[in-house]
């Protein structure tokens, strides 16, 4: 028996009350769910609907088309279309059935205290590709965590000096408002041994 919650936050309904109880205030909170029942057996399953993070205070059953299951043959697999499923009830899931429902629980949940933002990362930089064809703000926004983790990017000079002006402008102006810094990178330029 599979028990599947599709949407748990489908339909919320807050009535809400906020109290103190030493610790923090507590929230308690209505919320309906819907869940989907289904029984992929061909024998009738019993259930029971539990919740673990409150008061159940009410479930009520979504009425479904139960006109395909008269058609014969062609509701059920040939090899087991004379199977007995059983009956739908309270506690009891037909086989080859599914059932729709929506339960009402009366959530009761302490407020956590705000967790304080990370501060943003200093002196560390993310290499750019030296082969990269697309401009810096492109590069950079096709990271979405990029700023999460660097501050700053590392460009190889060559990809400099092979800019227009116009365009060493636009990347300035952007990286600027960002908030970015540039490293421009000589080492695959500086020749250490010239002699050699």
């Amino acid at each position: 028996m599979h028990c599947n919650v599709f949407d748990a936050s489908l339909s919320l309904h807050n009535t809400v009350g906020v109290w103190g109880w030493g610790r923090g205030p507590d929230v308690a909170t209505q919320v309906t769910y819907t869940m989907v029942l289904s029984n992929p057996t061909f024998d009738e399953s019993p259930f029971r609907v539990t919740s673990s993070v409150g008061e159940i205070v009410s479930i009520t059953e979504s009425a479904l088309d139960q006109s395909e299951k008269s058609v014969f043959p062609g509701y059920l697999p040939g090899v087991v279309e004379n199977a007995t499923l059983g009956k739908s009830t309270n506690t009891t899931i037909a086989g080859a059935d599914v059932r729709v429902f929506d339960i009402v629980v009366q959530e009761n949940a302490s407020v956590v205290d705000p967790i304080p933002p990370v501060a943003p990362p200093r002196g560390r930089g993310l290499p750019m590709d030296q082969d990269a064809a697309s401009s810096l703000q492109e590069w950079i926004l096709h990271r979405p965590t990029f700023f999460t983790h660097f501050d700053a990017v590392v460009v190889n000079w060559k990809r400099i000096e092979a800019m227009s002006t116009a365009s060493l402008v636009a990347e300035g102006r952007w990286a600027h408002m960002q908030g970015l810094r540039i490293i421009v990178d000589f080492a695959s330029g500086s020749n250490l041994y010239p002699d050699l």
